[in-house]
Formats: structure tokens, sequence, C-alpha cells
């Protein structure tokens, strides 16, 4: 595919927020990931925005991509790719740390003996 910024808009009736709280990155749709990419890293929303879209890149699969899957996706500036994979690992571990501390809220349920 070739790079370049097409212009698209999001659905505004699908929200990464739900009740006043926001969705775990794991439970993303492909709206949320490109309101993401949008909102935090606009350039790679304008080069690369069509290709998540196309290639139905959910929250659960943006947390895992690597620089070779997004090559494959048609995002052939190498520094473009490492750039993004950073700063995917940099989202899934504000998110990883927040289900962590969830966890640790979370009341243990006695054990029966």
């Amino acid at each position: 595919m070739v790079e370049g910024s097409k212009t698209f808009e999001l659905d505004p009736k699908k929200d990464a927020k739900t009740s006043g709280k926001k969705k775990s990155v794991f439970s993303w749709n492909v709206n949320d990931v490109l309101r993401w990419l949008q909102k935090y890293h606009h350039m790679y929303y304008a080069l690369y925005g069509e290709l998540f879209r196309t290639n139905d890149i959910l929250g659960k699969v943006l947390v895992q991509l690597t620089t070779l899957q997004l090559d494959q996706m048609g995002i052939s500036n190498e520094e473009h790719r490492i750039d993004l994979v950073e700063k995917i690992l940099k989202l899934r571990l504000r998110h990883e740390q927040v289900e962590l501390k969830l966890l640790r809220k979370t009341p243990q349920t006695p054990k029966i003996s």
C-alpha cells in the first residue's frame, strides 16, 4: 500500500468511554484505536489511520503489533514503524499498570475449607 494522508471521519457513536469510565485498551474497537492515534499521534493518524481501519486493528491487536506486522500493513517507513511500536508499548504498559492496580483493589474471596 502507498502511504498517504487520506482523511476520514471517526464514528461519533462509538466512543472510548462508557458510562464515564475509560475502557481498557484490550477491549478497544477500531474507532477507539483511531481516536487514540488521532489524539496522541496526529501525524501517524493522518498518514496511517486508514491502514489501521482497513486492517481492523482492535485494541487487543494493537498492543501486540510488531514492526514486521506494521510493514506488512503498508507502513514502509522504518523510523515510523519503530516509533509506533514504542508508543504502542508505552500505551500497553500504562494499561497493564492500571489493570494491576485494579486487581490489587479487588477484594479477595475467602477460601472455604
